[in-house]
């Protein structure tokens, strides 16, 4: 050992006399090197303008007096075009290096290689200047210090491409003004402290993407299929290397039509994207990163790939897994985003795109087999627990209350800790709970279909969301028929009316509200047989039969006294109040709308009460309109707290026409511009009646028809 490295010693020694007794006689030294070692520029590079523009601003803020070198981590998801984008950017700022731009791949993703390390990098770039092996330091401490020494009196832009830790990136970063680095990595890494800024780069946006196609295939061959074209980009997940495959596939076979690749993405997409290349295959790209998982966190982005909706919290993604992750435990969620497999989008909500989806969900079907089923039926009960937990703090009355099967071992619902915790879960959740109420359908749970569907029912009703009320309970009603389950296909026809009546499809409103009736009877079910009545006497209402509307409100107000239904008994007497209120009974409007107001404030059903307190103003709204605005006041302010947008519109407009009766028309005109604007943001609502308001009529008031 001792005599090799005396070898070594003299080696470097001669190596530094051959140098210095050069210098001594005037022979002139070779010019530096200047290494130039990116590969070509990247053909018709599209889109990224944000990007390239946010690297130019660190760049040229490097170069102000006092700066240092510029370090940016360009991070993302595998097939993102984070390499692309470094080297298109390097191209673009190449002059401003006059000593030369430095590559190095290091091999965090590779499908065949180890991650090369600092040490293995540091003699890669140290030969880059052409330094003798034999004047190379052995440590690696002094590798470093000389690699820096080079770097402090040279203009040099490093690419670190494919960084797998911030370990084996910091070594080689410079740090003297005139240098940049460029680093990318699908990990997150920690080289704040080197000073670097963090650049994201998410899915191209679909304009980027349709530029890519253009600029690839051509503007006319684009045009001439848009919708096909359209369909590519959504099956792509507009992933760069995605539809890079696509334009592979497109460009040598001209016949080949866009309308047919889009169909072959839509029949297997994983499979249309193999190229049989590990290098550019969407699959074994992703694999590369799903192998470097820990198994707990493999595991649990296999179970994602089973989730229904569009994104997650850590609670589902929990029950999902069946895991228990104590609050100061590690969070595996935060180990996949730092993997770039998932991406934190929103504070605490995670999603990922849909290849990654379909990978994850291939892995599943090969690894987890016959666990998929029990996974899915933990993230039912999952979103049923916690939708029925929201729905007890914002909708407890005015509906019979659901009897729940017990969660699965290892589900731990959500438990939002008041009202507007509730209304904040449900506006959350909400697209996760539409597609969990289909994967509940398709998956013969039919149970929790017509469940979940019926507890989104108060978020349906106070948002004006009448298509998605409708569809949800259609959904569940098939679902229902197909495993014979009857109270299920009851409380879906109940659903499905009283939707229809929302959007005064009236005929079909009473068809489904009497197939529910006719088994709410055969059950021997009174609250059931209260509800169909109900709501069949205010389809009634909405077409001002109200001789009709009476007689079914009435039935539905003796069968809940019969069956002990008081939620039911102070319904019925509400809207027994407002009949008489349009009958201009005002004697009757307010005793039932009295009664109906005891029972409510009995029973806390602030939802109850704000609708009798605007049937009272509408009672007085001519004989005595300021009386009148202050029940209406009142009613807006619970619609407010329970985040009632739709009563709330009811309810300014109404306001509007006390003030207008009082003869306060700057006031009238503040309350129904409120009521438009909020009218404005429902897309499918429609006046109940014409004693509720709609747009025409409300912009007519406002004289803007």
């Amino acid at each position: 050992m001792v005599g090799a490295l005396a070898a070594v010693t003299a080696v470097v020694q001669q190596a530094w006399k051959t140098e210095h007794e050069a210098v001594s006689a005037g022979s002139p030294l070779p010019k530096p090197v200047v290494p130039q070692q990116l590969e070509a520029r990247v053909p018709e590079f599209a889109g990224r303008t944000e990007e390239l523009g946010q690297l130019d601003r660190w760049l040229e803020e490097s170069d102000r007096p006092g700066g240092t070198a510029m370090i940016a981590v360009i991070q993302g998801t595998a097939g993102v075009g984070k390499t692309e984008l470094a080297k298109h950017w390097a191209h673009r700022v190449t002059d401003r290096f006059e000593h030369g731009v430095l590559y190095v791949d290091l091999l965090a993703f590779s499908a065949t290689l180890a991650p090369k390390e600092s040490a293995r990098a540091i003699q890669d770039l140290l030969a880059a200047f052409d330094v003798p092996a034999a004047t190379t330091p052995i440590s690696l401490e002094a590798q470093e210090a000389k690699y820096r020494s080079l770097l402090a009196t040279r203009q040099v832009l490093v690419v670190l491409d494919n960084a797998a830790s911030s370990r084996q990136v910091k070594p080689l970063l410079p740090s003297s003004r005139g240098c940049a680095a460029v680093v990318t990595s699908r990990s997150h890494l920690d080289l704040i402290s080197a000073g670097a800024h963090l650049l994201p780069v998410p899915l191209f946006s679909e304009e980027e993407a349709r530029q890519l196609l253009t600029s690839r295939l051509g503007a006319d061959r684009v045009a001439a299929e848009p919708e096909a074209v359209d369909d590519i980009i959504t099956r792509c997940a507009r992933l760069p290397l995605a539809l890079a495959i696509v334009i592979a596939r497109a460009v040598p076979n001209r016949k080949f039509t866009l309308t047919a690749l889009a169909a072959e993405l839509d029949k297997e997409r994983m499979q249309a994207l193999a190229t049989g290349e590990d290098e550019t295959s969407v699959k074994a790209v992703f694999s590369w990163s799903y192998q470097k998982l820990d198994p707990p966190e493999a595991r649990l982005f296999r179970l994602l790939g089973l989730h229904p909706g569009p994104d997650f919290t850590r609670p589902a993604a929990a029950s999902l897994a069946a895991a228990s992750w104590p609050n100061d435990a590690p969070n595996p969620l935060i180990k996949l985003t730092r993997a770039s497999l998932i991406d934190e989008h929103l504070l605490g909500r995670f999603t990922f795109h849909d290849l990654l989806r379909d990978y994850a969900k291939g892995e599943s079907d090969a690894c987890d087999g016959a666990a998929q089923n029990a996974a899915q039926l933990r993230i039912l009960d999952h979103y049923l627990h916690s939708a029925h937990a929201a729905w007890g703090h914002s909708y407890p009355h005015l509906q019979q209350a659901l009897t729940l099967a017990s969660p699965q071992s290892g589900v731990v619902p959500e438990k939002p800790a008041n009202r507007d915790a509730a209304q904040a879960w449900f506006a959350a959740e909400y697209l996760v709970l539409l597609a969990t109420i289909q994967l509940a359908a398709d998956t013969g749970h039919p149970t929790h279909a017509w469940q979940l569907a019926y507890a989104m029912v108060p978020f349906f009703e106070r948002q004006g969301h009448w298509h998605d009320f409708a569809a949800t309970h259609e959904t569940a009603l098939t679902a229902a028929r197909q495993h014979q389950d009857r109270r299920g296909q009851a409380q879906a026809h109940l659903g499905v009316g009283r939707a229809r009546a929302r959007q005064r499809r009236l005929t079909e409103a009473r068809t489904q509200l009497q197939d529910a009736l006719g088994l709410f009877v055969e059950f021997g079910d009174l609250a059931g047989q209260s509800d169909a009545h109900y709501y069949l006497g205010m389809t009634f209402h909405s077409e001002e039969n109200y001789d009709q509307a009476l007689h079914y409100l009435q039935e539905a107000s003796d069968l809940a006294v019969r069956g002990e239904y008081r939620e039911g008994q102070a319904t019925s007497l509400s809207s027994l109040g407002w009949i008489y209120a349009l009958l201009g009974d005002t004697a009757k409007a307010i005793d039932y709308s009295q009664r109906s107001l005891d029972l409510l404030q009995d029973l806390s059903d602030l939802w109850g009460e704000a609708a009798t307190l605007n049937t009272i103003g509408y009672v007085l709204r001519r004989d005595d309109p300021g009386q009148a605005a202050t029940y209406f006041e009142q009613a807006i302010q619970i619609d407010k707290k329970l985040g009632d947008l739709y009563s709330e519109a009811v309810d300014f407009d109404h306001l509007g026409d006390a003030r207008d009766a009082a003869g306060q028309d700057a006031e009238a005109q503040k309350a129904w511009e409120r009521s438009l604007e909020i009218l404005d943001g429902f897309p499918d609502v429609t006046a109940i009646s014409t004693s509720y308001p709609d747009k025409a009529t409300l912009r007519a008031k406002l004289g803007l028809a």
